[in-house]
């Protein structure tokens, strides 16, 4: 059979059929980011003559990594036409089809569309169209600049759903059945795009996964930037810094905050009150979300990736709680709810995985209950992963080959601990299931409890699952009465 050829606004594009899909992949949405564009608002990408090729991924956005044992996705040479889309749908003359959109997640600082991951065949496969999209991330994204504007990054996102809006019915895709949904940095931007003005009507559901806290204070945004120019040689402005080399510019973006005590660089989403209005439970409760439904979860033991192989010595509960907000007496509850026995390792993990992820899951589900803005409904993946013999548990990213189905790529591997056991396939097969549903009809199935303003029970994800009235009910109290970070 022929390869598919769609038109899009900007062009036609051609595809690959591959198993049961048609796949395309590295569409442009947006002009190469190079030049006077490196820290400008995305520009929606210009016309062109002829039939587009779309069969291979775009670059990834440039990068370094901030993990030891993994290469960047990004090298000198890679090329910088990086604000792309993806998109799989079933090889079938079925159009309509309920619509996911895919943002990636790398702590802001890293990621890219095309990891082995975020293939979206076997979501496809289902019965929906899968598009995964690239965004600008590290200083190039969301530096702070006073000639440039904020969040650069979720521009690029916007840019790309807009894309969708105008596109996807010619895929086959409904455009009034758009569900967006990330993890980590990704369920962060979900969770910002609930309310930023410029996504209402983009999407009529959203699903955020390991959503972490934080917004970057502006003060401090301006120091890093500073800091960076400085380490240049240069003022900090867009216009000085847009013709500094790639990789001099990610060796600063790496080195200029060790000089300020500050190892790893929050390169994160700022308030700016025209994308982002405020932290998202805030603009919630301020009524700016909009008419979505929301699926929100974590996994229960996200800091464990993290945590496992450091040193003793640096698992110190008493410094990561002060981070985290929460003050001495909440620090000895927290004590008595791990267990004296478990050690500081132990509680050391806890705090980091309530305080950054779980609580903001759950203070997420409960602003956008009481916002009115739509149905809320609430998971947590319990299963644990066998990996290292079972010290991972159900670690931060674990959920990404359970719900894309991709188990046996080396990535996921690393994750699941080898080739995977018949419980992940169950597992996989429960979250992609409910991911669709809830896609499709706004309803992940499986008798799912809607968290409400009296109740927040939560689906717990696992083998056998089972759902909990009052999921994390005690941690919640905890950091309601001695924490000023989950007050909404």
């Amino acid at each position: 059979m022929s390869e598919p050829i769609v038109g899009t606004a900007a062009g036609e594009v051609r595809g690959r059929r591959e198993n049961g899909v048609l796949v395309f992949r590295g569409i442009p949405y947006a002009e190469p980011p190079v030049g006077p564009l490196r820290f400008a608002a995305p520009v929606p990408r210009s016309p062109w003559t002829g039939v587009l090729d779309a069969g291979a991924f775009g670059p990834a956005p440039v990068q370094d990594s901030i993990l030891a044992a993994r290469p960047s996705l990004w090298n000198p040479g890679d090329g910088h036409d990086c604000l792309t889309v993806n998109l799989w749908r079933p090889d079938t003359e079925h159009d309509g089809l309920p619509v996911l959109v895919w943002i990636y997640g790398g702590a802001f600082r890293m990621g890219s569309s095309s990891e082995p991951y975020y293939d979206g065949a076997t979501l496809a496969r289902s019965g929906v169209v899968l598009v995964s999209l690239n965004y600008r991330v590290g200083f190039q994204g969301f530096g702070s600049l006073p000639d440039a504007p904020e969040n650069r990054g979720l521009l690029d996102q916007l840019t790309a759903l807009e894309w969708v809006r105008d596109n996807i019915a010619a895929f086959g895709g409904d455009p009034g059945r758009v569900t967006v949904f990330g993890e980590s940095a990704g369920g962060s931007s979900v969770a910002i795009l609930l309310s930023t003005p410029r996504a209402k009507g983009l999407f009529v559901r959203a699903i955020a996964s390991s959503p972490a806290s934080g917004m970057a204070d502006p003060a401090r945004a301006a120091q890093v930037t500073a800091a960076i120019a400085g380490a240049l040689g240069r003022p900090g402005t867009a216009a000085a810094l847009a013709d500094v080399p790639d990789e001099v510019l990610l060796a600063a973006q790496t080195q200029a905050p060790v000089a300020l005590g500050d190892p790893v660089p929050a390169f994160v989403p700022v308030v700016d009150g025209e994308t982002v209005l405020a932290e998202p439970g805030t603009a919630l409760a301020a009524g700016h979300g909009h008419a979505v439904d929301l699926l929100v979860g974590a996994n229960a033991d996200e800091a464990t990736i993290f945590t496992f192989a450091l040193p003793e010595e640096a698992t110190v509960p008493e410094p990561l709680a002060r981070t985290l907000g929460l003050d001495d007496t909440g620090l000895a509850a927290y004590r008595e709810l791990v267990g004296d026995g478990a050690g500081t390792r132990a509680l050391h993990t806890r705090l980091f995985s309530d305080g950054l992820f779980r609580m903001t899951a759950l203070d997420l589900a409960r602003t956008h209950a009481r916002s009115g803005a739509g149905r809320t409904l609430r998971y947590e993946l319990g299963w644990p992963s066998p990996a290292l013999g079972g010290a991972l548990g159900a670690c931060h990213a674990l959920d990404l080959p359970l719900v894309f189905g991709n188990l046996d790529c080396p990535e996921s591997h690393r994750l699941l601990g080898g080739p995977p056991t018949p419980d992940a396939a169950e597992v996989s097969a429960t979250m992609r299931a409910a991911w669709v549903a809830f896609a499709t009809t706004g309803d992940p199935g499986a008798d799912w409890p809607e968290t409400t303003v009296a109740r927040s029970p939560a689906r717990i994800i696992d083998v056998p699952g089972r759902i909990e009235a009052e999921h994390l009910r005690a941690e919640a109290a905890i950091w309601a009465e001695h924490s000023t970070r989950f007050t909404h």
